[in-house]
């Protein structure tokens, strides 16, 4: 039997196996992907110690401002911004309104919710500018409508409207309640306005059976 260059003999029963052989390159981009892993957990572990993260607050995105370095910072708990200085803000997504993003300006416009007189809840807004949009707004838009509970009008005597909106702070579940004017400013002393508003949002609550909690907050009584 003549046997060529591309046979070999093989005893019958027996199996011919292959080993398969990887190009260096191959391995030289498996160790470039892994040492990316460890370096971006590294990176990570030191913003989350950085930004005071509370126990299991997981991390959700990451933002980089024009000149590089990081600019903002999501949680499923709250929004972490720079502001005029080096240090970071946090907001509790419980007290975040809306998040929008101006293509024009490579901003993103981050507008809260902070306690004022009933004259008006006052709104905060806060201007990032960022290296690119990424996906900011849609996890902002998540986070804001799980902690919304609705909003509803309530009139006190006298017939004064006001507008309540209960958000759900995440985690502990703690209920916020704000309070706007509905229409022309109640014409209220502070004393008065208070517990007449503190009365409408037990009602409400119990009406809604929602539980109102002694740590409950009412935003918009501060005097």
């Amino acid at each position: 039997m003549t046997l060529s260059a591309r046979s070999l003999p093989r005893t019958p029963g027996t199996l011919t196996t292959a080993v398969p052989r990887y190009p260096a390159r191959l391995g030289r981009w498996l160790a470039a992907w892994w040492r990316g892993i460890i370096s971006r957990r590294g990176r990570s572990a030191a913003l989350r110690a950085q930004l005071g993260f509370e126990q299991r607050e997981r991390l959700l995105a990451v933002c980089a401002g024009p000149a590089g370095g990081h600019a903002l910072a999501a949680s499923d708990r709250a929004l972490y911004h720079r502001g005029d200085g080096a240090g970071w803000s946090r907001r509790g997504w419980e007290r975040v309104s809306t998040v929008d993003w101006e293509p024009a300006g490579r901003r993103l416009v981050i507008t809260s919710m902070d306690g004022a007189s009933l004259d008006g809840t006052v709104y905060v807004r806060a201007v990032v500018p960022l290296r690119e949009r990424g996906h900011l707004p849609e996890i902002a838009l998540e986070r804001i409508t799980h902690t919304r509970l609705g909003s509803w009008e309530v009139t006190l005597p006298g017939g004064h409207a006001m507008v309540v909106a209960a958000r759900r702070r995440p985690v502990s579940d703690e209920l916020l309640w704000f309070v706007f004017p509905a229409g022309s400013n109640p014409s209220l002393s502070g004393g008065e306005r208070r517990a007449q508003v503190e009365r409408a949002v037990s009602r409400l609550a119990a009406e809604l059976g929602l539980a109102r909690q002694p740590a409950g907050q009412v935003i918009g009584l501060h005097q």
